[in-house]
């Protein structure tokens, strides 16, 4: 399962979809994960009944445990949180690399304090015990939504149906 907050809605008189999407609820909640309402994302729901009457549910990030630490990529995909453990060599070589890659392609990259905010300090290098780092595209905010309004018109929008 992706680390990164996930929506899921569907029609919940659909005996084979509540199947589908109770194997995904069930596998966040293994992985610890909290799961809100789609309406109120603080209204936690603790049982896949209250998933159906809610019409679908959302999966909270992942929270990092003792020496886990993680870097935000957000660009015209949207944000994806990759998270790494400091006390395992390969994944720190690993995230070192996608932190130079994103660098190196004109990124920006800043600490996140520990109240979860982006900072103005603007990071250079990489670290492994900064335990959060956020990176954007260096782009202005018209170049930015024009690559997200590209990017969105090749996804097909289907709507939600109701039976009957």
């Amino acid at each position: 399962m992706d680390n990164d907050r996930q929506r899921y809605e569907w029609d919940t008189n659909n005996l084979k979809a509540n199947d589908k999407f109770k194997i995904i609820y069930q596998e966040a909640k293994k992985d610890h994960r909290k799961i809100y309402s789609p309406s109120d994302d603080k209204k936690e729901l603790e049982n896949f009944r209250s998933v159906i009457g809610a019409g679908g549910f959302v999966v909270g990030e992942k929270e990092m445990s003792e020496g886990e630490f993680a870097l935000h990529l957000f660009n015209e995909t949207g944000d994806t949180r990759l998270i790494f453990n400091s006390g395992d060599k390969e994944q720190v070589r690993a995230a070192k690399k996608e932190f130079e890659e994103h660098i190196k392609k004109g990124h920006r990259a800043y600490a996140i304090n520990y109240k979860g905010e982006v900072t103005k300090k603007r990071i250079y290098s990489f670290d492994a015990e900064s335990e959060e780092v956020y990176l954007d595209e260096k782009k202005t905010l018209k170049e930015s939504l024009k690559s997200f309004v590209k990017k969105f018109s090749e996804i097909k929008m289907v709507p939600k149906t109701y039976p009957g």
